[in-house]
């Protein structure tokens, strides 16, 4: 066995470690593709993969004739389907030009099912669409296709307006400090023009209660608000010449954002989607579907990011990852030993049932693994003089796992609590 060498990697950003490398997905259909189009020949240049430019012909319609049910001729679809290809063609064309990154493709079915498949099979980093329509008895039906491709989306969905003219050169991000807004960040920073303004506004709703404790919990959290800014901008990989400003506004967040958003005539609007069961998709409202109901620019939405980016970011923004998921244990303790296998530790086991603890210092981390099969937490240790020596310390009955990290995005700990106590491991003396 070779001798361990300390690693002691920060985690000190959130450039996201899951990147798309497919291309960007360009929805072409609708009342004014154009504007579509303008858009993604805007970002091209900031896709590496790539632009496909896609129209969807959704099912053909039935008809009632003589009784019996009919469907429209084969002849005319086929002939419906290539007139829409030759169209998309020259559409393309003219916006393209003789760019070679930009292809072309004709799909069957629902358009949102249809996007959404596409850019999971394709790996694409960004779908561009017209933002829909916006008739209530749509919003009601929530059969607004800009919408459903949202919340089937494995990316991010840019939702365009129709007077779409311009470069991103004044945006607003809306932040609620959490992993998802801080993912929606860094994917829009790449859009922005060299001279934006990005505004990242937070809104809250103070308690309603006239009670003491409740007013200094109000007062404590808005007096934490000027670091939490500082902590969510700071982790942010900034291009040069972006100008950043902070607001906080108070109420109804969606009703706040979009007030924003007009009184600074932004152009668009970013949002991280937080994760939602299918039910939850399909019949609660939430404030990204106000925000781009409501909107009268553009709008980003970005996808729930996954777990192993969603437990780095937490640590960048708030020092701290908790999880009580054993499918995410693996990840995070592997992400975990990546950026600290060498370091000198302290394992301390404390088994409160019993009134036992037991303090082991002097070795070097060489791992900390979940076993699925087995399910427990294994952790490695080994000697620093002699990297033959190693013992493993296995924890069973796990019930959460949490990281710490410093203001610097240096590893602190790992608290693992267990049946009948808690086993912690820390890094003396650096």
């Amino acid at each position: 066995m070779t001798p361990t060498t300390a690693s002691s990697i920060p985690v000190t950003s959130v450039a996201a470690t899951h990147l798309r490398t497919g291309p960007m997905i360009v929805a072409v259909g609708g009342a004014d593709p154009r504007s579509v189009l303008r858009a993604a020949r805007q970002l091209a240049p900031s896709m590496p993969g790539g632009v496909l430019a896609v129209s969807v012909v959704e099912p053909l319609p039935v008809y009632a004739v003589a009784g019996e049910l009919t469907l429209v001729p084969p002849n005319l679809a086929a002939e419906g389907r290539e007139a829409i290809a030759t169209r998309l063609t020259g559409q393309v064309q003219e916006f393209a030009g003789a760019n070679v990154t930009w292809r072309t493709s004709v799909l069957d079915g629902d358009p949102s099912y249809a996007l959404t498949e596409l850019a999971r099979s394709l790996n694409s980093p960004l779908i561009v669409m017209g933002i829909g329509r916006h008739r209530p008895v749509d919003r009601i039906m929530g059969v607004e296709t800009s919408l459903r491709t949202i919340r089937r989306a494995p990316c991010a969905v840019l939702a365009v307006r129709m007077d779409l003219d311009a470069p991103f050169d004044n945006v607003v991000l809306a932040t609620d400090f959490s992993a998802a807004s801080a993912a929606a960040a860094e994917i829009v920073l790449p859009l922005l023009s060299q001279s934006a303004t990005l505004h990242v506004v937070h809104v809250w709703e103070p308690a309603d209660g006239a009670r003491n404790r409740v007013k200094a919990a109000d007062a404590a959290y808005a007096d934490e608000l000027p670091h939490r800014f500082r902590r969510f901008i700071g982790a942010l990989s900034m291009p040069r010449g972006v100008t950043v400003k902070s607001a906080t506004r108070e109420g109804q967040a969606a009703e706040r954002i979009l007030e924003f958003a007009d009184a600074h005539q932004a152009k668009l609007i970013v949002a991280g989607r937080h994760g939602f069961s299918a039910l939850k998709r399909l019949f609660v409202g939430s404030v990204t579907t106000e925000v781009l109901r409501g909107a009268n620019c553009s709008v980003l939405v970005t996808p729930e990011p996954p777990f192993a980016d969603t437990d780095r970011l937490r640590l960048v923004l708030t020092g701290t990852s908790d999880s009580t998921d054993p499918a995410e244990w693996e990840v995070q303790l592997a992400a975990f030993t990546c950026r600290n296998r060498g370091r000198q530790t302290v394992v301390d086991i404390e088994q409160v049932a019993i009134g036992s603890r037991v303090v082991e210092s002097g070795y070097v981390l060489l791992g900390a693994a979940y076993v699925p099969h087995a399910r427990h937490i294994a952790l490695i240790l080994g000697d620093s003089d002699h990297a033959a020596r190693r013992v493993t310390r296995t924890i069973g009955t796990v019930d959460s796992v949490s990281v710490s990290a410093d203001p610097m995005g240096k590893d602190l700990a790992v608290r693992i609590r267990h049946a009948g106590g808690q086993t912690v491991l820390t890094f003396p003396g650096e």
